[in-house]
């Protein structure tokens, strides 16, 4: 009976520092888990502006091409214009 006690007993002692080191292992994990919620929220954040940018980036350049399209039609205008003025 006495060696049946002191087997509960270390088997008690092991488990308590099972649970110490498990506990521990969940602290570590849901701090990780709050670490890495954080930065997908950042990541979010950036993706969302990243999007923003190319949209206005792809606004401007289109602006650019209608711009030189414009610039082409004026300076052939011109062109016409001098010629005929000439002659």
């Amino acid at each position: 009976m006495v060696i049946d006690i002191e087997k509960c007993q270390k088997h008690k002692e092991a488990c308590k520092k099972e649970n110490i080191e498990l506990n521990s292992k969940i602290v570590a994990a849901e701090t990780e888990n709050r670490e890495l919620k954080t930065k997908l929220i950042h990541a979010e954040r950036y993706k969302s502006l990243a999007e923003k940018a190319q949209a206005k980036i792809r606004e401007l350049e289109a602006k650019i091409e209608q711009l030189k399209v414009e610039i082409k039609k004026t300076k052939d205008e011109l062109a016409i214009t001098r010629y005929v003025v000439r002659y």
